[in-house]
């Protein structure tokens, strides 16, 4: 395009008939106008792809939100289970039982609160991440 628009310059510089000058300033338009097009229809094809690619990047977070979703529902039934074991735990605790069968609940009690508190925690994030 630079070596055709320096050779219509050359025409339209030189002596010669006015047909042959504005003939030379059409053609030199007409590559300008030429030129301007393929460079809208670049901008335009990068434009479809960068469109493109954030459709795709827009699925894949669709995606993960559904399994953040997916996964804080199974942490939540976890939770309620937890919970259940504990108030049932905690039932057969008020009875008389041994001491030895107190401190083995007991533990068995404060591992499930862990639980319960890691997966709260875990909720939580998720949760938030859901949220964005």
């Amino acid at each position: 395009a630079n070596a055709l628009t320096a050779r219509l310059e050359h025409l339209a510089i030189r002596d010669g008939p006015p047909e042959q000058q504005l003939l030379a300033a059409l053609s030199e338009k007409l590559v300008k106008l030429e030129v301007s097009e393929r460079n809208a229809v670049r901008r335009s094809e990068l434009a479809q792809e960068r469109m493109k690619s954030i459709e795709k990047d827009s699925l894949r977070l669709q995606d993960r939100i559904l399994a953040l979703e997916e996964e804080s529902i199974e942490n939540v039934t976890r939770i309620h289970e937890l919970e259940e074991s504990d108030r049932e735990l905690r039932d057969r605790m008020e009875g008389s039982i041994s001491a030895e069968q107190a401190r083995q609940l007991r533990a068995k009690v404060s591992e499930q609160e862990s639980d319960l508190s890691e997966l709260r925690i875990n909720s939580n994030q998720y949760q938030e991440l859901a949220d964005l």
